[in-house]
């Protein structure tokens, strides 16, 4: 009689994701090994497959989650602006930016391993430009509070979305040059309130408000 002994598929997958992590930091997606990760988990390239379909799905593990969450933040940001141009509660939008800015950075710090990833070794994937697709996300919002504030009557001056697009790519490298350069949190937090004093007033003076 022949016995089946049932594989523990949770454990392998645990190793496999932890050898990946590692593969990925240390080389960079185009450079990691399939065969290396599988071979470090102790399984056969085959049975890595059976977890993941390929090394793209395997570091999308990874980052995907901390990015669509990253959406959804964005996006509640932007209602609670707007409910704010509103209730005409203007000045409150600025001191709200301020306390946006501060809660990105502790977003980031809490998916500190995507962030690393996506800025060291995203090369050859679909995430490649994954800044610029956060700068055009952040430039658009400011393109429709701009907006608002018109219809509103503000006095606001006209604005050139290349400008934004400038300004935003500058803000954004500062941000994840944390990441790059290994701060802690609580450094980047200190290092930040410069940065948020800096965009926020730059912004308020481009709207002219």
């Amino acid at each position: 009689m022949v016995i089946f002994i049932a594989r523990d598929k949770t454990s392998t997958r645990i190793k496999i994701i932890r050898e990946a992590r590692s593969e990925f930091l240390t080389f960079g997606f185009e450079k990691a090994s399939i065969r290396r990760i599988a071979e470090k988990a102790g399984v056969v390239p085959s049975a890595l497959y059976r977890h993941f379909k390929d090394k793209e799905a395997l570091f999308s593990y990874f980052v995907e989650p901390a990015l669509t969450e990253y959406d959804k933040i964005c996006e509640t940001d932007m209602n609670e602006v707007y409910e704010m141009l509103d209730s005409e509660k203007v000045d409150q939008i600025w001191s709200y930016s301020d306390e946006q800015f501060t809660e990105r950075i502790r977003f980031i710090y809490k998916h500190y391993e995507a962030f690393k990833l996506l800025c060291t070794s995203a090369e050859g994937t679909k995430y490649n430009d994954f800044q610029h697709q956060l700068v055009e996300k952040d430039v658009q919002s400011s393109m429709l509070l701009w907006k608002g504030l018109k219809e509103k009557g503000l006095p606001v001056r006209n604005i050139d979305e290349k400008d934004l697009q400038i300004i935003t790519r500058g803000v954004f490298g500062s941000l994840l040059e944390f990441i790059m350069r290994d701060y802690s949190e609580e450094e980047a937090l200190q290092r930040s309130k410069t940065i948020a004093i800096f965009f926020n007033s730059g912004m308020r003076s481009i709207f002219g408000l």
